[in-house]
């Protein structure tokens, strides 16, 4: 056996230094540090904060429960200074979090949590909960998707219950402050159902004129919505402006045996819907049991809407469903209503298709009888046209799914409002909540074809609801004119549909309601670069029966003989001129209210408020853009009769807003968002009056000044805003709705999380217009009680200091190794341009002064990602510490590309993915070797760099993955082994959200995806052995392993040693505990041997 033999690692060896690791992790830490917390939500009403704590166990497992604090009359600890109980250091200097406050935090009151639920139910449900049921792939990332675990709730404060989703089912509880709550399972008892399956209808009628849209060779698709996305073959046809929808109607261009399928589905408007009672198990009969995406919601907070299957449901709380839409009725698997498709979820972050209307705030108890319907606006989507994908599952047939990649067709999408009357599902059906429509007559002399199909929008109903009516079917609703509940489904139209209006538009990526009479959209080109933020009144989204007696199609009986004696001929002529300036009125109110074009691309983000205006035709809200080149708050209003809004800034600088939900105090006028003012490495609490924005605003409108000239006003003063939370930390806030307290979950990249209830203290003085900012407002925090962690002696050891302006951490040698986990060092150097980046560095837990040590480069480098953050990196980051565990130095750098830190420094990579990230990796390692960054001298020595050059590896997951397999084939002299996990390969295989906002469309940019093809690269990767190491999910539904397949076929073309791992039961990431440790130990055996 030779020398080099001796000193391999073995496999068993990496398997027990993996397992001893973790073993000691769960042994020795801090119980909270192994511990999450999220999703907080006040109850003011019993002053009481819920939130869902994570505890990993010994065995690697998520237990996630429901806890409770109570924070009212709780006193502030005497033996505190008034003043220092008033304010605590919030101007505390600029550092890595502030001594003072750390020793401050251990004085505070700590709140005692409770377990919302009894720990025999919750380990009784661990131990009954059923595998998720497999969905669709792109319903897996939904909120409330079936897990066997809490993973989100709601919170009803009228009525003081709780709402989650577990593994499938939807539980209820009725909190009690002095009891455990017990949860409820919502178990169907009864369904209210249609006498018969809805009518799938496959073949569909088309109009032969010119139309601007998407064919295949089997149909033609028209869309109510704009552009190619929002074409639904279940959707209106879109008819060209010339061609008149009253006047130009030629009944022949319809063909009779394309109008045989025309039959109106039981789900349409005009059907009768019935009420069965079903009681006893699901069985074969009955809807499936799985729910997901479980919403509280209704006039008066009383029912639940949720999504089984592709079909929006509502259910009472006594377990009384009544199914609301029909996509799933047939086999086509490609039609889904109130869900997101794939892109929208995993691109856009939208994971949710549909919203309760405004309640009415009251309790249900007294009510009126106003006869008015529930509202729900949900999104039908469409994915017909989408390429399928088939990926295998382990042991099982092949998954398949829709997919959209680069050029290819996305899905499409219908906006539309279903309505149903709700007493049925929560009193019982009875004679008396029954509802009546109008009778409806059929014309003196029906034309066949314009009676089975309106003369405007005929449509493919592919999901089976807003069918057309057949004279048969007209006259048997002008009998049953008692409808019991039936869900009555509304769109828009024709020329008022967004397709018309705004033909550009590509995905709809955020949408919901304003208030009870107007919904908005949020629009996106293509390419995205183009955005609009368009209002519509619920007026105009109007059923097919409502569109027929509108058009004249049907006629109402009147109470006047005159009407009703009229011929048709006459009746329709008149219907014509009436049509033509409903149209003219309904284009018209719809209203774009903010819109804008950006030169690289548009970051879609959750930073917006709408106001509910008293006025009906004015619009006033927050919203946030990237327009000056940081992401800043503005204050926007829209008049009706103005073309144009008033947009007043209300942030600005050379700094971002944090793509973070604000909160808005209507009261005083102040805004509450996050964002990274003094630091890109850390996110704060800001207040800031919107006071002024009202007075500027109404200046604009009313012609005295334009935007211009207030944005340019206002950015020559200083933006004033008040900080609320510490610097030397980063925080994550969550405000109450009345913006009276806020939670605080705050740390830095060497203490753990804590997080901290504070009230808020406001005293808001409105003086003239144009007073001076600061002394209108005077915001402060007091009074702060501990919730979570805060308890962490030891931790704050380093000195801390600012040194040529730069924030540096140092710590004494003999106290380093004193440490439970290495901490990481912040640094900052230059790229070629001059920009500043930023990296992190993590010392072996061995380190010795003058020594180099094998080092990892941990890359991403991709778009919207910030890895470089002062916050505590554990567990997150669990294999950057057990890397420094073996031995091994961790670096992670943010190039240009990265995050938070202006638009320019992120477009940096658009039409060059893969060819310029690494020059900024590469550079930020040589500016470690070179400077010796945290490396100390020893005693007469100079110091030596703490990095080997000789010896860097680079790894990373996904886009990391890709740029470590480009890195060791552009600079196989740098790196010396590549660990590459679910490699992107080839971008043309990759979705077509990201890819084209990044790279174009493939047919435009030919050259930038050809060389940033990975497998035109193949030929340069290394031919040394042990060099290249790739790791994928055989069931990745993200990026698929047919980008691995692509690049070992041209690695064996070139005869290039590589090796693969395949994971057959993993997707995008690795789920089981088992996984992970094989791959940790198949990781650091490579490392351990060949680097």
């Amino acid at each position: 056996m030779t020398s080099r033999d001796s000193d391999r690692v073995s496999w068993e060896e990496s398997r027990k230094l993996v397992r001893d690791f973790r073993k000691q992790v769960y042994r020795t830490q801090n119980p909270n540090v192994l511990s999450t917390i999220k999703d907080f939500c006040f109850d003011e009403r019993n002053g009481r904060l819920y939130f869902i704590k994570t505890d990993y166990h010994r065995s690697h497992e998520r237990n996630p429960n429901i806890h409770a604090v109570d924070f009212a009359q709780l006193p502030v600890p005497p033996d505190r200074p008034v003043d220092e109980r008033k304010r605590m250091d919030i101007d505390s200097p600029f550092g890595f979090g502030s001594t003072t406050f750390v020793a401050q935090m251990a004085s505070l009151p700590r709140l005692a949590h409770k377990t919302m639920f009894p720990h025999q139910w919750h380990r009784e449900k661990i131990s009954d909960a059923e595998s998720p049921k497999r969905g669709p792939v792109n319903d897996r990332k939904k909120i409330g998707v079936s897990t066997p675990y809490i993973d989100n709730y709601t919170f009803d404060p009228i009525n003081n219950r709780l709402i989650f989703n577990w593994a499938g089912n939807i539980y209820v509880s009725h909190l009690d402050k002095d009891k455990e709550a017990c949860p409820r399972l919502l178990k169907p008892h009864a369904y209210i159902t249609l006498d018969e399956p809805p009518v799938i209808i496959n073949h569909l009628p088309t109009l032969t004129s010119q139309f601007s849209a998407v064919t295949t060779p089997a149909t033609t698709h028209m869309s109510p919505l704009g552009g190619m996305n929002f074409t639904s073959p279940s959707s209106p046809f879109h008819l060209p402006p010339m061609f008149s929808p009253i006047m130009n109607f030629n009944p022949t261009q319809v063909a009779d045996s394309e109008m045989s399928s025309g039959l109106a589905s039981p789900s349409s408007p005009d059907s009768v819907l019935h009420v069965h009672r079903r009681s006893g198990a699901v069985g074969p009969d009955t809807p499936s049991p799985n729910r997901s995406d479980a919403k509280l919601g209704g006039r008066y907070t009383n029912l639940i809407a949720f999504v089984r299957g592709r079909d929006l449901w509502v259910t009472s709380l006594h377990g009384v469903e009544m199914q609301l839409t029909f996509c799933n009725g047939g086999d086509s698997g490609y039609l889904s209503c109130g869900t997101s498709e794939f892109v929208m979820q995993e691109e856009f972050h939208r994971y949710t298709g549909y919203y309760w209307a405004p309640s009415d705030k009251v309790p249900r108890s007294g009510r009126p009888e106003d006869g008015k319907p529930e509202r729900i606006l949900y999104m039908q989507v469409s994915e017909e046209m989408v390429d399928s994908v088939a990926i295998p599952r382990a042991g099982e047939d092949m998954e398949e799914y829709r997919y959209p990649r680069a050029g290819g067709n996305n899905a499409k999408c219908d906006l539309q409002i279903v309505e149903f009357y709700a007493d049925e599902l929560v009193e019982g059906v009875t004679d008396s909540n029954k509802r009546k429509i109008p009778t409806v007559n059929t014309p003196n002399k029906p034309n066949p074809i314009n009676t089975r199909f309106a003369p405007s929008p005929a449509a493919n109903y592919s999901s089976g609801f807003g069918s057309p009516l057949t004279p048969t079917q007209a006259h048997t609703n002008a009998k049953s004119h008692i409808q019991d509940s039936a869900p009555v489904h509304k769109r828009l139209w024709g020329e008022w549909s967004i397709q018309e209006m705004f033909p550009w538009a590509e995905y709809a990526v955020r949408f919901g309601w304003i208030n009870a009479s107007s919904i908005w959209v949020q629009l996106l080109d293509r390419l995205q670069s183009r955005t609009a933020v368009i209002k519509v009144p619920i007026d105009n989204f109007l059923s097919f029966t409502e569109l027929q007696i509108e058009m004249g199609e049907v006629r109402v009986s009147s109470s006047d003989p005159d009407e009703n004696d009229k011929t048709y001929s006459d009746f329709r002529f008149e219907k014509a001129n009436e049509m033509i300036e409903i149209v003219k009125k309904r284009k018209s109110s719809t209203e774009v209210v903010w819109e804008e074009e950006m030169p690289s691309w548009v970051n879609v983000s959750d930073v917006y408020h709408f106001f509910d205006t008293s006025e009906p035709d004015h619009t006033c809200l927050i919203w946030s853009s990237e327009a000056s080149g940081y992401r800043h708050l503005y204050y926007v209003s829209k008049k009706r009769s103005l073309s144009s809004s008033a947009i007043v800034p209300l942030t600005w600088g050379s700094w971002p807003v944090c793509d973070r939900p604000i909160q808005v105090d209507s009261d005083r006028k102040l805004i509450y968002f996050t964002g990274k003012r003094e630091t890109p490495l850390e996110a704060h609490l800001y207040v800031v009056s919107y006071a002024d924005a009202i007075h500027w605003a109404e200046q604009i409108m009313s012609g005295k000044r334009d935007v211009d000239s207030v944005s340019s006003y206002l950015r020559r003063s200083p933006c004033h805003l008040v900080r609320l939370t510490e610097l030397g930390f980063s925080h994550h806030v969550v405000i109450n709705t009345a913006c009276t307290m806020f939670v605080d979950c705050f740390s830095a990249i060497d203490i753990p999380m804590s997080a901290i209830v504070w009230d808020i203290s406001c005293t808001q003085e409105f003086k003239k217009f144009g007073a001076d900012m600061p002394s209108n407002l005077n915001v402060e925090k007091t009074n702060g009680r501990v919730v979570f962690g805060g308890d962490y002696e030891g931790y704050r050891t380093p000195i801390v200091g600012v040194i040529a302006g730069r924030k540096e951490l140092r710590y004494p040698p003999e106290r380093y190794m004193q440490r439970p986990f290495p901490v990481g060092l912040l640094f900052t150097f230059k790229a070629d341009d001059g920009s500043p980046l930023h990296g992190c560095l993590y010392r072996p837990q061995n380190y010795q002064a003058g020594q180099s040590y094998p080092t990892i480069l941990n890359i991403y480098g991709g778009p919207r990602s910030q890895l470089v953050t002062n916050d505590y990196k554990f567990p997150r980051f669990l294999r950057h510490f057990l890397a420094s565990k073996l031995g091994f130095a961790v670096v992670t750098i943010d190039g240009r590309g990265s995050s938070d830190r202006g638009l320019e420094f992120e477009s940096y990579i658009k039409h060059r993915m893969g060819l310029v990230e690494l020059s900024d990796q590469i550079r930020g390692l040589r500016f470690l070797s070179e400077s010796r960054f945290g490396a100390i001298a020893p005693q007469g020595r100079d110091a030596v760099s703490v990095i080997d050059m000789d010896r860097i590896a680079i790894a990373g997951w996904s886009y990391g993955g890709y740029l470590s397999l480009m890195g060791i084939a552009q600079y196989p002299h740098i790196f010396k082994v590549c660990i590459a996990g679910a490699p992107v390969t080839r971008w043309q295989l990759y979705d077509s959200a990201y890819t084209e906002r990044y790279m174009g469309l493939p047919k435009e940019g030919v050259e930038g995806y050809e060389q940033a093809d990975l497998v035109k690269w193949a030929g340069s990767f290394p031919d040394g052995e042990n060099r290249v190491l790739i790791a994928h999910g055989l069931m990745d539904e993200n990026v698929h392993f047919r980008h691995t397949e692509a690049l070992v076929a041209a690695l064996i073309a070139y005869n290039k040693p590589h090796q693969v791992q395949v994971y057959p039961s993993e997707r995008h990431g690795l789920r089981h505990a088992s996984v992970n440790e094989h791959f940790e130990t198949l990781m650091f055996f490579w490392l351990l041997n060949y680097l």
